[in-house]
């Protein structure tokens, strides 16, 4: 009876038992489907399982804030312990022209482990157009900690945070080819900018430039990234994508 009412009327959902206390829950959700397996408590349901949705254009405008997506499918799924997500979760936003992909590690409902973005299309001004946009973050304690590194198109560019979650270090945007001579460098340091700017390795010549790798690695996130990871906020720390810098 499951699959034909789901094959008559599109709408429905499923509770079922699943042990003392446990359900799973099959049917509509936030204009989408879900399933997703739920402890009941006198304060409400608490998710305790597997959970997995999947939605279309109208529910992205329901879900995203400021969004450009106005078409195609949205699909994330992962893990719930007693009401926290755990382990791998992995979201997926496919429409006309482009996809996004975001896979982020939590423990306890804050990302721990790895964060790993990959956007093909329109990148919606985010780095060269039609091209793929990569990132990928170390996190630890819901913040970038460690190597962080990507690709905007052809380009490369890598960097670091200290243990506080500050930029550290060099960061580096580019690689000499035939067709791109210059380097651009950023030297930080716990979240102070020592010094930035462009190496053209055919001449030797060095110039100042403003600081730039900062502001595109935090538009990838804070673009891309968060409206997909706040797609479901239910008990998880969410990260306002920012990396702090200090006053020079």
């Amino acid at each position: 009876m499951y699959n034909i009412l789901r094959c008559l009327f599109g709408r429905w959902s499923l509770v079922r038992r699943v042990g003392k206390g446990r359900f799973s829950y099959v049917g509509p959700y936030h204009g989408g489907h879900a399933s997703y397996v739920y402890l009941e408590t006198p304060s409400g349901r608490v998710y305790d399982g597997p959970f997995s949705f999947s939605g279309g254009s109208m529910t992205a405008r329901t879900l995203f804030f400021n969004s450009p997506y106005d078409d195609g499918i949205i699909k994330f799924g992962g893990r719930y312990a007693k009401g926290r997500k755990t382990g791998r979760w992995k979201y997926q936003r496919r429409g006309r022209g482009y996809s996004r992909r975001l896979t982020v590690d939590y423990v306890d409902g804050i990302p721990e482990g790895t964060a790993c973005y990959i956007g093909r299309g329109n990148t919606y001004g985010i780095g060269p157009r039609s091209r793929t946009v990569m990132l990928t973050l170390s996190m630890a304690g819901g913040k970038p900690v460690g190597p962080i590194s990507g690709r905007f198109g052809d380009i490369p560019f890598s960097g670091q945070c200290d243990a506080d979650g500050y930029p550290d270090g060099m960061w580096v945007y580019g690689s000499t080819s035939r067709k791109r001579t210059s380097v651009d460098y950023e030297h930080w340091e716990h979240g102070k900018l020592l010094e930035s700017y462009s190496l053209d390795f055919s001449t030797g010549h060095r110039r100042e430039k403003a600081p730039s790798m900062l502001a595109l690695v935090k538009d990838i996130i804070c673009e891309e990234c968060i409206p997909l990871v706040n797609s479901v906020r239910r008990n998880a720390a969410v990260w306002d994508g920012d990396i702090k810098v200090k006053e020079a």
